[in-house]
Formats: C-alpha cells, sequence, structure tokens
C-alpha cells in the first residue's frame, strides 16, 4: 500500500511493506538468541566439567613423567644435566570468545612431608652420655687388641706394620740342571752337587748364599734378543747392535759395560754400528746385557741368503746376603753371532750374507758383609759372526760376507764390608767378544771386536735389606657399646661418630686403609663382609655413621687396617685408631628427608583436586573423596624366612620455595644433587617410618595393604609390623629380634628442583 502525502509544497512516498519485514528480523534474531542462550547455559556447564575431567586425568601422566625425570637425574650423578618435565595448568576451554578456563597453582616446599627412618627404642633411655674407643692409652699393644692380623706385626711402643716376607731355604743339589728366575727373600740359598741353575734375571736376598765347587749359576745368552736376520736386524734392549744393511754387510754388536763391535763393511755398504754403552759402572745395580745386530742379506737368483742372527745378550745375577761364598762359577754372558751363509746355488755364482753381532755380557752384582770369592765370574761379550764363504766357478768368483762386531762385555760388581774377596780382576772377567771374520775369497771385510766391560770392587756398610709383605691387615676385636659409659643403655641407642687414627706413611709408596662396620650381635653374622663391593673405606676425620657398613642403633662395632706397600722395602705403620660414640637419649635416625611439589587445581565442578608427588610416591586428592597412593613410592616389604626384609630409596627435594598459576603449562627442571647407600642390608631389631604429611590416610593405607600382601602379621611380635596414626603423622613399625631381625638396604638421593614456570 502506498501513502501520498503533500506538506509544504512537498510530496512524501511512504511503503509500509519495509517496517513490517524489518519487525520480522529483530524477532526472529530474538528467539535464535534466546534458543542459544537457553543452549549455552546448559551446554557449558557439560563441557566445562568434560575438559575439566579430561585434564584431571592428564596431570597424573605428567606426574608419572615428573616422577620418572627426577629418577634419573638422580642416576646421572651429574650435577650439570637436568630433567625437565612440562605439567599442564589449564583444561580445554569452551569455545567461546572470552571464555577461559581457570588455571590451577605448581607449588614447591622443600620443607614439607617429612620422612625419617629410625632405629625404635624400646625403653626411656635418659640423656646421652658420650664415649671413646681406642683412645684410652698412647700405647699401641693397649690399643691394639688383635682380633686377626694377616702379615702384620704389632711391636709395643711402636705400632702394627707389615711383616718380613716369610723366611725359607732353598738348596739346588740335582746334579743336574734347575731352572729358577725371578725374585726372592730367603734365609739359606745354596747350590752344590755339581748343579747348574738357569736364570735369565735372578735377585736373591738372603742371610746366607752359598755357591759350592763344581756347581753353576748362569743367565748365558738369556738377557736382550739378538737381531732377525730376514727382518728387522736390530737386536733388543739398551745396547742393541744395529743390523747389517743389504749386501752381505756384519751385523753391529752390542753394547752394555762398553760399546760393542761394527760388523764389517761391504764394498760401499756399511757394516752395522755397534751398540752404545749404558748403566752406571759403581752403583748398587745392574741391568741384562743387549743382543746384537743381525747380518745383512744377499740374494741369488732363486733365493735370499739370510744374514746370520745376531747373539742374544747375558742376563743378570744379583746375591745379597750377610755371607756369601762363591767357589762355584757365576756366569751373564752374552751369546756368539751366527755366521753369514755360503754363496752358490744350482751352479749360479753369488755372494755370501753377512755375520751377525755378538750379544753383550749382561751383569753380576755380588753385596754382602763377608764374602768369599775363590770361583770365577763372567760378563763376557759374544764372539761377532762369520760372514759366509764366496765361491769359484768357471774362473769367475763371488763375493764374501763380511764379519759381524764383537758384543761388549758385561758389568761385575762387588761390595763387601767385614772380608775382602781380593783383587777381582783375578775371578771376573768382562772381556769384548772378538771380531766376525770375513768369509773366503774377495768382497767382506771383519767386523770389530767388542769393547771390555767394567768391573767394580768396593768396600761398603752392608745394610740387610729385607722385603715386607705388599698387603697385610690388622682386625680390632669386638667392642660392645652396651653399657657405656656406666649406662645399660640397649643396642638401639648408640650414635656412632669420628673415627681418627695416627699413622706413619709414605705418600706414593706406602698406605693405610681404615674401614669400620657394625652389627646387631658379637658373631658379626649379619655384619657387612670386608671385601663386599659396597664396602667404603673411611677418610680419616668422617662421621662413620655415614657409611653402608655402620649404623646407629647397633651394638658390636669393628674397626680394620689394610696395609700396602709399594717398595718391599718400605712399610707403613699404623700407632693408635680412635672412634667416638654417644650413647642413651633419642633412638638414632638413618635417614631424613622432607620436599613436595603440588599441584592444585582451581576447577569449577572437580573441587579441590591436587595431585602431590613426595618422596619418590605420588598421592591423588579429591575434595569428597579418600585421598590414596596413585603412584607408588620406593619402598619393597618382603617376609623371608629369617626376618622381614625392606629395600628403600628414600627422595629428598631441595630448592625454593614457590608457587606458580596463571600459566597454560608449567616446566619443573630436577638436578642431580646426591645419592649414597646407606646400609646395603645390615640387620636391626626394630625399625620405625615416621612421615609428617598431609594425607596420613594414603600413607597409612599402601603400608597396610603392603604388608599385607608380603604375609606380615599386625602386632608386636618378631615378624609383625604396626601402624599408628596421630594427626598428621604416620608411624609404621617392624619389628624383629635376634634370630628374625629386620634387614634394611636403604639408598638416601636427593635432588634440586627449579624452574616452576
Amino acid at each position: 500500500m502506498i501513502i501520498v502525502k503533500k506538506r509544504e509544497g512537498r510530496t512524501f512516498l511512504q511503503d509500509t511493506n519495509a517496517v513490517s519485514e524489518v519487525i520480522g528480523a529483530l524477532l526472529i534474531m530474538s528467539i535464535i538468541l534466546s534458543a542459544t542462550t537457553i543452549y549455552l547455559s546448559r551446554q557449558v556447564p557439560v563441557w566445562t566439567k568434560e575438559f575439566e575431567a579430561e585434564h584431571a586425568s592428564k596431570v597424573p601422566q605428567d606426574f608419572a613423567i615428573l616422577a620418572s625425570d627426577i629418577d634419573m637425574a638422580i642416576l646421572s650423578e651429574d650435577p650439570t644435566a637436568s630433567a625437565a618435565t612440562h605439567i599442564g595448568m589449564v583444561p580445554q576451554s569452551a569455545p567461546l570468545i572470552g571464555i577461559y578456563a581457570s588455571g590451577g597453582t605448581l607449588s614447591f616446599a622443600p620443607e614439607a612431608q617429612r620422612y625419617t627412618i629410625a632405629c625404635a627404642p624400646s625403653t626411656d633411655l635418659g640423656p646421652p652420655s658420650a664415649g671413646n674407643w681406642n683412645a684410652s692409652s698412647n700405647t699401641p699393644t693397649d690399643n691394639f687388641t688383635i682380633y686377626d692380623a694377616y702379615h702384620i706385626e704389632v711391636i709395643p711402643s711402636y705400632g702394627a706394620r707389615l711383616e718380613l716376607s716369610q723366611e725359607e731355604d732353598m738348596n739346588f743339589s740335582s746334579g743336574g740342571t734347575d731352572y729358577f728366575p725371578g725374585n726372592y727373600w730367603l734365609d739359606d740359598f745354596t747350590v752344590t752337587n755339581n748343579t747348574t741353575v738357569v736364570v735369565s734375571t735372578l735377585l736373591i736376598r738372603a742371610k746366607t748364599i752359598t755357591i759350592d765347587e763344581g756347581s753353576r749359576i748362569t743367565a748365558d745368552g738369556l738377557g736382550g734378543a739378538g737381531g732377525a736376520t730376514m727382518e728387522d736386524g736390530t737386536g733388543s734392549y739398551n745396547g742393541f747392535g744395529e743390523g747389517g744393511t743389504y749386501h752381505s754387510v756384519g751385523g753391529g754388536g752390542a753394547g752394555y759395560g762398553g760399546e760393542g763391535g761394527a760388523g764389517g763393511n761391504y764394498s760401499s755398504y756399511l757394516g752395522g754400528a755397534g751398540g752404545s754403552l749404558y748403566g752406571n759402572a759403581t752403583n748398587q745395580s745392574v741391568e741384562i746385557g743387549s743382543g746384537g745386530g743381525g747380518g745383512g742379506n744377499e740374494e741369488d737368483r732363486w733365493r735370499e741368503l739370510p744374514g746370520g742372527h745376531g747373539g742374544n745378550g747375558g742376563g743378570y745375577i744379583w746375591l745379597e746376603a750377610q755371607n756369601i761364598s762363591i767357589t762355584g762359577t757365576i756366569s751373564a754372558n752374552g751369546s756368539f753371532g751366527y755366521p753369514g751363509i755360503d754363496a752358490g746355488h744350482g751352479g749360479h755364482d753369488r755372494d755370501a750374507s753377512g755375520g751377525g753381532g755378538g750379544g753383550s755380557g749382561g751383569g753380576i752384582l755380588i753385596n754382602g758383609d763377608n764374602v768369599r770369592i775363590s770361583g770365577m765370574l763372567f760378563a763376557v761379550g759374544g764372539d761377532g759372526g762369520d760372514g759366509g764363504d764366496g765361491m769359484e766357478k768357471q774362473g769367475s768368483g763371488s763375493n764374501s760376507g763380511s764379519g759381524g762386531g764383537g758384543g761388549a762385555g758385561g758389568r761385575i760388581k762387588v761390595f763387601y764390608y767385614s772380608s775382602d774377596p781380593g783383587d777381582i780382576n783375578s775371578y771376573a772377567n768382562v772381556s769384548g767378544g772378538a771380531h766376525g771374520e770375513k768369509g773366503l775369497h774377495d768382497g767382506g771385510t771383519n767386523g770389530t771386536a767388542g769393547d771390555p766391560g767394567t768391573l767394580h770392587n768396593e768396600s761398603r756398610l752392608f745394610t740387610m735389606r729385607y722385603p715386607y709383605y705388599s698387603y697385610g691387615y690388622l682386625m680390632s676385636d669386638l667392642t660392645d657399646i652396651d653399657g657405656c659409659v656406666g649406662k645399660n643403655t640397649g643396642s638401639r641407642s648408640t650414635h656412632y661418630g669420628v673415627m681418627a687414627w695416627n699413622a706413619t706413611t709414605d705418600p706414593g709408596l706406602t698406605s693405610i686403609t681404615m674401614k669400620a662396620r657394625t652389627s646387631l650381635n658379637a658373631s658379626m653374622s649379619d655384619a657387612m663382609d670386608w671385601d663386599d663391593d659396597d664396602f667404603v673405606a673411611v677418610t680419616y676425620g668422617q662421621d662413620i655413621s655415614d657409611l653402608p657398613s655402620v649404623s646407629d642403633g647397633h651394638r658390636y662395632i669393628q674397626w680394620r687396617a689394610e696395609l700396602r706397600t709399594n717398595d718391599l722395602y718400605e712399610t707403613p705403620v699404623l700407632h693408635s685408631v680412635n672412634i667416638s660414640y654417644e650413647c642413651g637419649g633419642d633412638s638414632p635416625s638413618l635417614v631424613d628427608c622432607s620436599g613436595n611439589i603440588e599441584f592444585n587445581s582451581q576447577y569449577l565442578y572437580l573441587p579441590n583436586y591436587k595431585l602431590i608427588y613426595a618422596h619418590g610416591a605420588t598421592i591423588k586428592y579429591q575434595l569428597g573423596c579418600a585421598d590414596f597412593m596413585l603412584l607408588a613410592p620406593p619402598i619393597t616389604i618382603k617376609n623371608q624366612s629369617d626376618g622381614t626384609s625392606l629395600k628403600i630409596t628414600s627422595v629428598n627435594l631441595t630448592g625454593i620455595n614457590r608457587t606458580i598459576s596463571g600459566s597454560f603449562s608449567s616446566t619443573v627442571k630436577a638436578y642431580y644433587q646426591d645419592a649414597s647407600l646407606v646400609t646395603g642390608g645390615l640387620n636391626f631389631y626394630n625399625l620405625t617410618i615416621n612421615i609428617t604429611t598431609d594425607y596420613p590416610a594414603a600413607w597409612n593405607d599402601w603400608f597396610n595393604e603392603s604388608c599385607e600382601n608380603a604375609g606380615l602379621a599386625w602386632g608386636t611380635n618378631p615378624g609383625d609390623y604396626a601402624i599408628n596414626e596421630t594427626g598428621n603423622t604416620v608411624q609404621v613399625t617392624f619389628y624383629g629380634d635376634e634370630s628374625r631381625p629386620v634387614n634394611l638396604w636403604l639408598k638416601k638421593s636427593a635432588a634440586l628442583i627449579d624452574n616452576l614456570e
């Protein structure tokens, strides 16, 4: 319908259909908005509740990862490494502009939820009294009431030291050949009845040494090895002779007391150089002789002719005693060099190979107070090997090989004090080895002789040096702390303290390792074995109650000193030992830890939902529901035939007390701080676990269920358990006696918590 209006000369047209359409649209929008509002007012709470429930199921997964990451940080034992765990703080929001879910809070309290393990006392023991063990006297024999000793000698007014090696006699009288290298300390050492004793190196320290006429000790050719022929021609040890190079030259002789002779040359090819001298001519020490160099090779058409093998050096023989009598022979000669191989093969004329160098003489040392020598001492160098012969055929000739150098003489030293054995030149020989000759026909040349070695005799005060055992231990008697300082304290009240000792050692050469252990009973049957892998030595001034082998609350204590030396002529000495202790007073605490991480929700429909990590366990709390153990603590309880077994890892959390909120997620970082074994399986009469917690019901229920599943009965008899819940404290006691003790494996660990953001 169109309405026409006139007004002051103007005409207006008005369409009433448009008004009705707008009104219709507004009515439709109002209906939709009302329907949406009604729908959302009913649906948003449903969505929110679902989102909160979904988040409540995810946070325990984050806490399970958190517990695992804390464990991994502790196991890493690396304070610089961290394990990071992300904790979701906010559930999903309803998909509406301006509507967000409220976030939770994450807090860390290092002093909350305290956890201790203690030896449970049976009576009121009164105030503590201090005492000391093995500190009442400065006389070592008063301190060292020996329970057991191994290779240890205790000397009054001096202390405990390693014993001298066990004395014994050794007599070689077979009339044949015996082999006997090595180092020995003996009472009497004799070689009789035309017996030969073969050694490579021999060191004898004894009270009496006798080598009868017709008998012999020899180390001939048993020192450094001579050089090979086909490969490396160089000998071994300090003064080795150099090998001959290709083309028939001689190998160099070995050096020791002098220089070895050079091998013979061949045309423009030089023979092997002689070995150099080494060692000292006058001190109380000798060495083995060195090996000569191998001779130079030569080739004919079908084969290689190897040079002669170098001779071996002599070994060494060292005899030291108060009384020495030598009417027989002692020798440490070098071996001769082997000859080269003659030329000629299959009718073809070729040159011969060179001879090997001689080995040098070895070393002989005689040291005593009364020394008598009417026999002979030899340390002669080996002769150089001859060169191979050349051959003539059909008017043409092949050249000969060159001779090897002679080995140098060795070193012979005689020290005496009360009796002079006479002129050493009359009974000792250190000649150098002769040169090797060139072979027949032209080409090769002779080697040179080795230098003589050295002789030395000297009157010097003789000091008997007997070696000590390298290891020994001294174990104390058992000390019963029961009744200390006039008190009838019982075994459960002992608090052990500092262990210290007075000893004489030489750093790097001698040492003393101190150990301590405790037990419930005098048999020490339940004490840690001294050689157990978990046994930890005591450091000077340490509180021994921190050791895995020692526990407060034990009645019997024992220590062991382990003496060692790296120099058999020195011994450490232990003078005194002192252990302090305290008895009476409060029951000793074996471990004390605390700290928790808590997620506290701000849900609308799941009010006061909480997750708490403490002592390795995770507890779930919900308003209106009983709190319960969601993830079990690191505690294992077993009922065994001989008592109750507990395996526990305590987890202490350290860091800054803080609370984080208003974040979509937070990160918790865990760092290693400490991990140590408190006890590796010691026995106790009674043990009490005390837990101060805001969630006592969860701990009470978990311990009850775990003990029942292990087959433990409620009560106070040995093998039973009891739980007492008072306010925020849960006390779990495991009962035992000597026949059915409580066995405890306890590890103390700690993690630093940081970066709650």
